[in-house]
């Protein structure tokens, strides 16, 4: 078995961009999320990790307002995964191209990691690992692997996406090939 990615989106693709309102980010988003969590439980879903979706149908402000927000999704007692790898709040806030964006993602996974992310999904491996390290320095936690996070049809200059995954959450499940957990 892999975990199971609860990512929130508001609208479908087509429409999340189109003016996304919420009257409070934080309380919506995790409402949606524990009502798709009931519904999962209840189909037998067991591992479960969270993700609030940066990006889908949210502004720039609300993509702030969830990272700074972010250790408010450590009510759902489930593992918090972040994907701000070269997202448009960062380029956009910091005026550069997408593919100028490591270090505001370095930064922005950092910050993640200090407000209770467990996982991030990132296409800078080296980068990302470095932050797990100097955030193990400072919390004692220690982190295992890589795994390769399925992304479906998104690239970024033909780059795969990884995941790095805790060890509490490897042995967390019960997935023989743990090379291969996230894929």
């Amino acid at each position: 078995k892999v975990p199971y990615v609860l990512m929130h989106m508001k609208g479908n693709p087509n429409t999340m961009q189109h003016q996304p309102y919420y009257d409070n980010i934080i309380k919506d988003i995790i409402k949606f999320l524990i009502k798709k969590i009931d519904i999962l439980e209840s189909k037998g879903v067991k591992d479960i990790i969270i993700d609030p979706g940066f990006g889908f149908g949210k502004t720039i402000d609300h993509n702030f307002s969830i990272l700074a927000n972010l250790n408010s999704f450590k009510v759902l007692n489930l593992p918090i995964l972040v994907g701000l790898s070269h997202k448009s709040m960062i380029y956009n806030i910091l005026n550069t191209s997408k593919l100028e964006t490591i270090n505001g993602t370095t930064a922005l996974n950092m910050y993640s990691l200090s407000k209770g992310a467990k996982i991030l999904r990132v296409h800078n491996v080296k980068q990302a690992m470095e932050c797990i390290k100097l955030n193990e320095a400072i919390n004692k936690n220690y982190w295992m692997k890589i795994s390769v996070i399925n992304t479906g049809n998104f690239k970024l200059d033909g780059g795969a996406m990884f995941g790095v995954v805790p060890k509490k959450l490897w042995s967390r499940t019960n997935h023989s090939d743990q090379n291969n957990l996230c894929t």
